[in-house]
């Protein structure tokens, strides 16, 4: 699924190109939003619209909610990937600074889950405090990045809001907002503000 994504939109990207192929930093536009329906996840979200044609405020969303891949996991999942740093080429699938993943587990998961025994594939927004349920927006960032603490300049934050679904489930929120040190862009208000709109915003579909 997310080598079909990326193609389908490798292809509408390509036809709404110019001259070059993207290069560095393009920006998701936040100006636009829009409601978008997650049939399989049970709820809704506020996300940035995509543009019509062309790179310039694209982003990806992924979806991890086939049955069968549900049940393998144990859980079913969204990633939205925004902010995307180009690498100058269409046929390179460029790096995001913004990685965000909801996840819906069932209540025996859940507490496989909050014991520390029942990973969650991510960002690494579910890789620690296990135990805490943020039912506020909460906010935290780390300095060193996993598996690069050699590096200087390294700001990883993380947010996080989670939710409990009318039937029981729980629905775990979070993001990862990165900037490395190759080229240090600090998460700006307006990402930071775009991505708690998005987590704040789970609305569940009426029985």
């Amino acid at each position: 699924m997310k080598k079909f994504l990326y193609l389908f939109l490798l292809a509408v990207f390509a036809i709404g190109a110019t001259d070059h192929a993207p290069s560095g930093l393009i920006k998701t536009q936040f100006k636009k939003w829009e409601q978008k329906k997650f049939t399989d996840m049970g709820f809704s979200l506020d996300i940035p619209s995509q543009p019509a044609a062309g790179m310039a405020g694209g982003y990806f969303i992924e979806e991890f909610t086939n049955p069968k891949i549900a049940s393998k996991l144990g859980y079913k999942m969204i990633n939205l990937k925004l902010n995307p740093v180009w690498k100058g080429s269409y046929d390179i699938e460029p790096y995001y600074l913004i990685g965000i993943s909801i996840c819906r587990l069932n209540n025996e998961n859940y507490l496989k889950y909050k014991a520390g025994n029942h990973r969650i594939i991510s960002y690494d927004q579910f890789t620690e405090n296990y135990g805490n349920f943020y039912n506020e927006f909460e906010s935290y960032h780390k300095e060193k990045v996993p598996g690069y603490e050699g590096r200087e300049k390294d700001y990883y934050l993380i947010l996080r809001k989670d939710y409990q679904a009318p039937n029981g489930d729980y629905v775990l929120c979070g993001a990862k907002l990165y900037a490395g040190s190759e080229k240090f862009i600090e998460p700006s208000k307006e990402d930071i503000d775009a991505v708690k709109r998005i987590l704040m915003s789970v609305q569940f579909k009426s029985n």
